[in-house]
């Protein structure tokens, strides 16, 4: 009964394999090197054996926000406070912090999935203060799709903000933004970048649209508090 069951088992993930196949089509991807996150390895070596690569991506993905969102300090206030000053240090966040390598088992398993590159990269550089990590997150995307040039676009945004030339780093966040991947994240750096330079008309701007269109609870309540904020200082109550 035991062989039994293994083998009908083995038969029903090959059957969902196969199912799921249909709806997530594999590219020639690169060659698998090996599993970046050793709690995670067993499953990705599995959905690799399975020709499940961009399905594996994506859940990688989904296990990563589940990662970045669980509270280091247990308290909603002291998280929401973090992500409304993006641009400050927190040596309490970064420690033992593994978006690093969360990012980079998504790449390895769907190289082409560059919004998680593109998010990962800008949470380390702007959020967790770790732009050397950012950085090389980017400059493994460019060695797997050398013309996906957004990649060389937030590069170049981190290196402004790294050497604090703030002006040239907005114009390329600005350019971030008008395409429709750009994670919410990166609009409310820029937001909150906007209102630090003193230009609160267009953080303002910024944080309605985020209100608007954002389906991350957390950041339309961080976008609402500052609209609500800039709209005192710019007199438009």
């Amino acid at each position: 009964m035991g062989q039994t069951k293994i083998f009908i088992s083995a038969g029903m993930l090959f059957l969902a394999a196969q199912t799921l196949s249909a709806f997530f089509y594999e590219p020639k991807l690169p060659t698998f090197e090996h599993p970046v996150l050793e709690s995670q390895a067993v499953l990705d070596e599995c959905l690799v054996l399975l020709g499940l690569r961009r399905f594996g991506g994506d859940l990688a993905f989904i296990q990563m926000l589940q990662y970045i969102q669980t509270p280091i300090i247990e308290t909603d206030e002291y998280r929401l406070e973090k992500m409304n000053h993006p641009l400050e240090s927190d040596p309490v966040l970064r420690q033992n912090d593994k978006t690093f390598e969360y990012t980079l088992r998504c790449a390895s398993l769907d190289p082409y999935f560059h919004s998680a590159t593109l998010f990962g990269s800008a949470l380390l550089a702007f959020h967790n203060a770790q732009p050397d990590q950012a950085l090389q997150l980017l400059e493994q995307g460019l060695k797997q799709d050398p013309t996906y040039w957004q990649f060389r676009l937030y590069a170049t945004a981190i290196g402004y903000h790294r050497a604090e030339k703030m002006e040239k780093a907005i114009r390329l966040l600005e350019e971030a933004l008008l395409y429709p991947d750009c994670p919410t994240m990166v609009k409310n750096i820029l937001a909150f970048t906007h209102r630090k330079q003193g230009n609160l008309k267009r953080a303002l701007e910024i944080y309605i649209d985020i209100a608007e269109t954002s389906r991350e609870e957390n950041y339309v309540k961080i976008a609402q508090k500052n609209i609500q904020e800039l709209r005192g200082d710019l007199h438009l109550q």
